[in-house]
């Protein structure tokens, strides 16, 4: 009988062993497949982009508990404008990028760690900014039902061009995402402590203080839903009055398979895609203002009509899509802003004023423009009708 249950007992103790070693094994294998199927996805959107762009992974060395990987993004050399490359001194060729991974796999899902760093064009002023291997972290779990990812950046500070003109200070940053498949959402977050450009005398150029973003995003009867924000503390541009602001955006109705195809082609068919549906996009807040308050507010509100799928597979333009549009949209900007900004900016906002564009109640200039079949209208009088 004792014989028995000792038989009975390793007999279950070497099950579980074979268990403890079979499910990470399994997680490990759906890992590989998992990330071979998401970079051979981008590496044919990149392809329909332009044929010289791609994704790979170069290597994936997996073992029970854990594996390396190493994949590599490249972009065509056109990506750079060419003066940007003169003002940056950078070499010739293409952009690439290489993402090294090392994957732990658990009974729990699976969880990766690892970084993202330019080659090629970018390597050398990226060099010069101080980065490292672990300047860009990227690092997230693979579980049952739900996915999570997180990108955080460490400080890169120096001269952008070798000559020192430029120089480029970019404070921590952090991304992070999660997917739950049970109600088919995706949350993110950005948050960041800001840039600042200078030139070599120490002269600000540019100066971004207290990024913070927030999205969602959640699939209802096979159509995207969405809503994105984005607010700072303080934007300064030489020459420009100091602001701090934000913005928030709504999507609603958008094709899964428009986006897809918007971004792998971009092309008049990817468009009727999305048009299909009857999209709507909602810029529900846009506020930009100083410490005093003063500053300039705007909303709009677009919804597009179905019927611009079909004239967009016809190859019509101008105002036979324009007339399957209906837009309302409205602005008010103080008139010490105005007052405040450069003279070019001023006095082209001085002739909407003369037309009429603008017009005046109170401490604020205010723009009131609506579209519908064709038909513009600026505070409520008809201006022309198109198409």
């Amino acid at each position: 009988m004792k014989k028995r249950w000792r038989r009975g007992i390793a007999g279950a103790l070497i099950l579980l062993g074979a268990l403890a070693t079979a499910v990470p094994a399994f997680n490990g294998w759906q890992a590989e497949r998992h990330w071979r199927d998401q970079v051979a996805w981008l590496d044919s959107s990149l392809a329909a982009a332009n044929n010289r762009a791609g994704a790979a992974v170069i290597d994936y060395q997996r073992g029970v508990f854990t594996a390396r990987t190493l994949s590599r993004v490249e972009l065509p050399a056109s990506v750079l404008d060419a003066g940007l490359r003169t003002a940056l001194a950078l070499p010739p060729g293409p952009v690439k990028l290489k993402l090294v991974q090392t994957v732990q796999h658990g009974w729990r899902g699976v969880s990766f760690d690892g970084y993202l760093q330019p080659v090629g064009a970018l390597a050398e002023p990226f060099d010069r900014l101080g980065g490292s291997e672990r300047s860009v972290q990227i690092r997230g779990r693979i579980g049952l039902g739900r996915q999570s990812l997180t990108v955080q950046t460490k400080v890169l500070t120096g001269p952008l061009d070798p000559e020192g003109t430029l120089r480029l200070r970019l404070e921590p940053l952090r991304f992070e995402s999660d997917y739950t498949a049970d109600d088919r959402r995706l949350t993110a977050s950005l948050d960041g402590s800001g840039l600042t450009l200078g030139a070599a005398g120490g002269d600000e150029l540019l100066r971004l203080e207290g990024l913070q973003g927030d999205a969602e995003g959640r699939l209802e009867a096979g159509l995207i839903d969405a809503t994105a924000g984005l607010d700072w503390t303080r934007l300064a541009v030489a020459g420009l009055p100091v602001l701090r602001g934000g913005l928030a955006l709504a999507l609603e109705r958008l094709s899964p398979a428009g986006v897809v195809a918007l971004g792998r082609q971009g092309s008049a068919d990817a468009l009727a895609l999305l048009a299909e549906t009857g999209p709507r996009a909602t810029l529900t807040r846009l506020q930009l203002g100083d410490d005093a308050g003063v500053g300039l507010s705007a909303r709009a509100d677009l919804q597009v009509q179905p019927r611009m799928a079909d004239r967009l597979r016809a190859g019509a333009g101008g105002m036979a899509l324009w007339s399957a549009l209906r837009l309302d949209a409205s602005m008010a900007i103080d008139e010490a802003l105005i007052q405040a900004l450069p003279a070019e900016q001023s006095t082209w906002l001085r002739q909407l004023q003369a037309f009429g564009v603008l017009q005046r109640q109170d401490d604020q200039w205010r723009l009131e423009v609506s579209m519908d079949e064709g038909r513009l209208s600026v505070h409520g009088q008809p201006w022309w009708r198109g198409g």
